[in-house]
């Protein structure tokens, strides 16, 4: 905790009648603290090779980056990716963010997660996922679709969609889908 030094001017009464000043100087704890917030900085890469008859291969790399000291050590924590793209849309397979991540950004632009309206039960944010595949259609009279597969070794908790799909065979692995389809504003 920091320190706070007080200087305090009273005027106490003399016993002659007469007013006398006083100074006195106190020291107490104080809860006041400088902090630095980091709302979300990062370090990106991202780049594309033309392939030829209208194919790019596409590849992004991000890493957190904590400008108030510590933070995530694992490379390419964040959205990080191998596609391809074309006519068709693009085809990503990675640590690729959600389509409520995209959504969302014009109404969290400093990557915090909402936590305001997660808490009223508003959004439940998933961002991206570990592992995952993702679809992304190009755009039709203004609209666009996105449909994502995230297999199963992403059901930790932090990685549960709020909506799934549980295939089970008996012995079979069981996988979880989620599609979601999000309209781009043109």
């Amino acid at each position: 905790e920091g320190r706070n030094y007080q200087l305090q001017l009273t005027e106490a009464q003399a016993a002659n009648g007469g007013a006398s000043g006083q100074v006195k100087v106190t020291k107490a704890k104080s809860r006041i603290r400088t902090k630095i917030s980091d709302f979300g900085s990062f370090i990106g890469f991202k780049g594309s090779e033309d392939l030829g008859e209208g194919l790019k291969a596409v590849w992004q790399l991000e890493q957190d980056v904590s400008v108030a000291g510590g933070g995530a050590t694992q490379w390419g924590n964040r959205e990080s990716f191998i596609g391809l793209a074309g006519e068709f849309g693009t085809l990503r397979a990675g640590r690729v963010a959600n389509q409520f991540d995209d959504a969302s950004q014009a109404i969290d632009p400093w990557d915090s997660n909402n936590d305001v309206a997660s808490q009223l039960g508003i959004f439940k944010r998933h961002d991206d996922m570990p592992v995952s595949v993702r679809y992304d259609s190009p755009e039709f009279s203004g609209f666009s679709g996105s449909v994502q597969f995230v297999p199963a070794q992403n059901s930790k908790s932090a990685y549960k969609p709020a909506y799934w799909t549980t295939v089970n065979t008996g012995s079979a692995t069981t996988t979880t889908f989620v599609p979601a389809v999000v309209g781009k504003p043109g």
